[in-house]
Parts: structure tokens; sequence; C-alpha cells
């Protein structure tokens, strides 16, 4: 899971592995599905819907599951 690739418009889901804390995403976004905008470094640019807004994340792929 640590060298998974995404491409941009995948449909992720945010799942937390507390043995890496490096890019890990806010506790309250656990389980949020969002789209893949882009990559900045190591990590991916995250666009999720929050109470109508649309907010960016910045998370490194071992948080992150592929959805169908």
């Amino acid at each position: 899971n640590y060298l998974q690739g995404f491409t941009e418009n995948d449909k992720v889901a945010f799942v937390a592995e507390p043995a890496v804390q490096k890019g890990m995403h806010f506790r309250r976004f656990q389980g949020h599905i969002g789209v893949v905008v882009g990559k900045q470094g190591a990590c991916y640019k995250i666009k999720i819907k929050d109470g109508g807004l649309d907010k960016y994340l910045i998370v490194h792929p071992v948080h992150l599951r592929r959805q169908a």
C-alpha cells in the first residue's frame, strides 16, 4: 500500500494506517470518499465535499484505498 499509485479522477477512500503518521488525514475525514485531483511530492491532493464546500486534502497513498 505504501507504493500504490493513483491517476487523476480516481475515487479513493480515507483509511488511516496507524503505523505511518506521515501524510495522515485529520480523523474527522476517516471513511470519506474523494477524487484524486493531482500529485504533490509523494502525496496526493484529494478533493472532497464537506458541509457543502469543496475541500482539498494532501494525503500519503498509504492512507488511501481505491474505490470502484
